[in-house]
């Protein structure tokens, strides 16, 4: 993903400094280099600093307290990042048991006494009591659901489209907008096999010689090994 994003801007660029010079260019885009974009943190404090990051779990270097705390409701989780001193006066101010605790050196028993607070808390009704108390929260989502939220629905990020196997389903937009608008996708995901006699066809096979593939079971529209309901 990361590789075809830069490969995507890259010849972009390149296309637009071939109608300045009139001079194409050759894009190359490895997978490790474009890999490195993404982990750059881990590689600019080792190489400016001499620091070599570890592994932290939910905490970070430039947040703390900060950790994923579950809620009242079975394996729901709600995310604080606490990252300025004000922002930690008004956690305390909201969470009894944090007066006299350092953000910074306290962090054990600041995740025991959040963990105790969450337990008690509803869910998405704790991460707005945080909102509005001034602290930085979020209730987790289930990612079978991360494209559901009202920002998506408000910005019109998903198509649906009636599928044959899963009937009315919601497909991510590509997150951009041209002129405006999203991209029509131009329909649901194919199913195995849907197009192979178009692709056939174009490939000059007539229809005798297209049916002997299916006879001899060279084409298909059925997984291999899986039997047919």
């Amino acid at each position: 993903m990361f590789a075809a994003m830069h490969s995507a801007l890259a010849v972009l660029l390149a296309l637009a400094d071939r109608e300045c010079t009139g001079t194409g260019q050759l894009i190359e885009a490895p997978l490790i280099e474009a890999a490195l974009q993404a982990s750059a943190e881990q590689v600019v404090e080792a190489s400016a600093y001499g620091n070599v990051l570890g592994c932290l779990g939910n905490r970070s270097p430039a947040a703390s307290p900060q950790g994923l705390y579950q809620v009242a409701v079975d394996d729901r989780w709600l995310a604080v990042s606490i990252e300025t001193d004000a922002q930690w006066a008004n956690l305390q101010g909201l969470v009894d048991g944090l007066d006299g605790l350092d953000r910074h050196g306290d962090v054990d028993r600041i995740d025991e006494v959040l963990g105790a607070w969450s337990r008690g808390q509803a869910g998405r009704e704790s991460e707005e009591r945080l909102w509005q108390a001034g602290v930085p929260a979020a209730f987790c989502v289930h990612p079978n659901h991360s494209g559901g939220t009202a920002q998506h629905g408000f910005r019109g990020f998903l198509q649906w489209y009636e599928h044959p196997v899963t009937g009315s389903t919601p497909y991510f937009s590509y997150p951009f907008l041209v002129d405006g608008a999203h991209l029509a996708l131009g329909g649901p995901a194919p199913t195995l096999g849907q197009h192979t006699d178009q692709v056939l066809e174009s490939l000059g096979l007539d229809e005798a010689a297209i049916a002997r593939l299916w006879e001899q079971g060279v084409t298909d529209d059925w997984p291999v090994g899986v039997p047919r309901p």
